[in-house]
């Protein structure tokens, strides 16, 4: 859903991450096993490797791997990219009224604000990393409400989507949404 990094070794890393995570589940030993929670690597890189945590393994783990506001906001947008392709699939299958969701204008135009929003807080978290230390006219901090809000703004519509059954347990859209909103009442959402 959202475009792959420019950097070719961040690209690389979310690669990585995303083979070691389908193979491994979420495991932190896994993913330091091969290198990618080196405290080392460059910000381009680490945020990567945490959107993949946080859109693969889930937005719990991610932020239990993550060590600073940056890494918390890439593990943010991988979650909100999560539950955004979560609310797709559910409205291209789901059929109502003779069609699928998706064709409707609202849950159309409900998705395309939200990956909007998942793109520009992607889009900020990157170039805060790729500004290293200080952030210029951005710093780590000001990157984690924004990208608190576009996963919170996904996972509401993914759970939108799916009607009474996102509540139940028996749909993934019931642990995500948890995870962002334990996630939006630890980071101070509101």
């Amino acid at each position: 859903m959202l475009p792959e990094p420019r950097n070719p070794d961040a690209a690389a890393a979310a690669r990585l991450a995303r083979s070691v995570l389908a193979r491994s589940g979420p495991s932190a030993p896994a993913l330091a096993s091969v290198g990618l929670l080196d405290e080392s690597l460059p910000d381009v890189v680490r945020v990567e490797v945490l959107r993949e945590c946080g859109s693969g393994a889930g937005c719990a783990f991610g932020l239990s791997v993550a060590d600073d506001d940056l890494g918390r906001a890439a593990v943010l947008c991988g979650a909100g990219e999560a539950a955004a392709v979560t609310g797709m699939a559910y409205a291209r299958e789901r059929v109502v009224f003779g069609r699928p969701l998706a064709t409707m204008a609202v849950q159309r135009y409900a998705f395309a604000s939200v990956a909007g929003g998942l793109e520009a807080a992607l889009a900020l978290v990157r170039r805060v990393a790729a500004s290293g230390a200080g952030g210029g006219s951005l710093d780590a901090a000001a990157v984690l409400p924004v990208a608190l809000d576009a996963a919170w703004a996904a996972v509401e519509a993914a759970l939108q989507v799916h009607g009474g059954y996102g509540y139940t347990d028996e749909y993934p859209v019931s642990r995500m949404w948890r995870e962002v909103a334990a996630a939006r009442a630890a980071l101070g959402g509101v």
